[in-house]
């Protein structure tokens, strides 16, 4: 974490905004981490207030508000100071918010903050009692449990077996936070994961062989008939994450530098 701290404050001066929520990239931090309460909500833009007659602080921040007091999980008292364990502390956000979206980004080629090639993917955390909870892309299939909290991702690639755009869930890189210049919370509140998947997997199954993948989303030129270039649009991780955001009603502006962000694919190919 230390580490983090420090490149947060050596690019300071870069067009870089740490937009995750609690800073720092703490959604990544062991379970068993500890923090005091108030000094991490109001670095993040959050609220608390102390109420002395039944020793509860309650917590407002991104349209969720939670309760703790000292017999609360994860809770201790240490010097008249509330603190907390990050498990304790993400799950009953969560829990609260049903379901929270963000928009995730790190270096396209190399993981670090001056890295000007971001590369974006959809991130969605839930709570145990949801009902995708158990369902493969959260419990099997590349999806990672944090504490009793469970995401996984949503990006664009090249297919694999041509050079076209396609949708895949959970690749390493896009589900390991460690290595985000910003996470971006979106969306909070129920029903969004599914109307993604869904989105996902109907470009995947109906139009992912229309669209060329190109490594900076720019124009491509390419050979149909020997000897005769033409040119094409393509595609690429990013302007997949921003077309399918906007095809479920989001439209969020990114951190830092994404090329091929305005290159958009119709709502339409997402089945809306």
């Amino acid at each position: 974490m230390e580490t983090w701290r420090k490149q947060a404050r050596h690019y300071s001066t870069r067009p870089i905004r740490y937009a995750d929520p609690w800073g720092l990239f703490k959604w990544n931090e062991s379970d068993d981490h500890i923090f005091a309460l108030r000094r991490e909500v109001e670095t993040a833009g959050g609220s608390i207030s102390w109420n002395a007659m039944t020793s509860t602080a309650t917590v407002d921040i991104y349209g969720v508000t939670v309760s703790f007091n000292r017999y609360s999980d994860g809770v201790q008292i240490v010097d008249g100071r509330m603190q907390i364990r990050a498990d304790a502390f993400y799950s009953t956000v969560v829990s609260a918010a049903e379901e929270m979206v963000f928009l995730g980004e790190h270096g396209a080629f190399v993981p670090t903050s001056w890295n000007p090639f971001g590369h974006a993917s959809v991130i969605i955390f839930i709570p145990p009692h949801h009902s995708l909870y158990n369902a493969p892309i959260f419990s099997r299939e590349g999806g990672t449990r944090w504490g009793n909290v469970r995401y996984a991702t949503i990006g664009g690639t090249s297919d694999g077996t041509a050079p076209f755009l396609s949708g895949t869930t959970s690749s390493e890189k896009d589900r390991n936070l460690a290595i985000k210049t910003s996470m971006q919370l979106i969306h909070s509140g129920s029903g969004m994961a599914l109307s993604l998947f869904a989105a996902n997997t109907h470009f995947n199954a109906h139009n992912n062989r229309g669209f060329l993948y190109h490594v900076a989303g720019g124009r491509a030129r390419i050979s149909i008939v020997p000897g005769h270039l033409i040119s094409v649009q393509g595609y690429n991780s990013n302007s997949y994450a921003r077309s399918l955001l906007n095809a479920v009603g989001l439209s969020p502006t990114p951190v830092g530098s994404l090329p091929g962000w305005n290159t958009r694919i119709g709502t339409s190919y997402f089945g809306q």
